[in-house]
């Protein structure tokens, strides 16, 4: 079993993840010591930590490609990514499609509109303080899908 990490993707990104991987690097994010400190979480806060990852990840869907998009996946290794590693950014320098084990999204793309497009462009750090993204993230909880259901996307 490898490391968990959360890769924000666009709804076309993530087809084609699922469908075929990437043999060039894709972005994500992980529980790493950074951001144990980042949030500051004890080591022994693992669930915290995935948490705030997918988190992260999330808001980092909403500012690049405007809705929370998560896909999930358990990879070997990967290396920090010198522009997010504050927050747990990573770099995966491969992902093969049975890697992928989850996916998250809202419930309904109308949820994160608002936040969207106060949010796009800018940040994870910047987004997370707003207004409308805290209340998304207060108020719409993502839906989880497994595998099973990854051509539903």
């Amino acid at each position: 079993m490898g490391v968990m990490v959360c890769i924000p993707a666009s709804r076309e990104q993530a087809r084609e993840l699922l469908a075929n991987g990437s043999n060039e690097p894709v972005a994500a994010f992980a529980a790493t010591e950074h951001l144990y400190q980042t949030f500051d979480l004890a080591p022994s806060q693992d669930e915290d930590a995935e948490f705030a990852t997918a988190l992260i990840a999330s808001i980092a869907a909403l500012t690049r490609f405007g809705e929370r998009l998560v896909l999930v996946a358990d990879v070997d290794a990967y290396e920090p990514d010198p522009a997010t590693e504050h927050d747990g950014g990573v770099i995966i320098s491969r992902l093969e499609p049975q890697q992928i084990s989850a996916w998250f999204v809202d419930a309904s793309p109308a949820v994160a509109e608002q936040a969207s497009r106060v949010a796009e462009g800018l940040s994870v750090d910047e987004a997370w303080e707003l207004p409308d993204v805290v209340d998304l993230l207060a108020n719409h909880d993502l839906c989880w899908h497994d595998s099973s259901e990854r051509m539903a996307i």
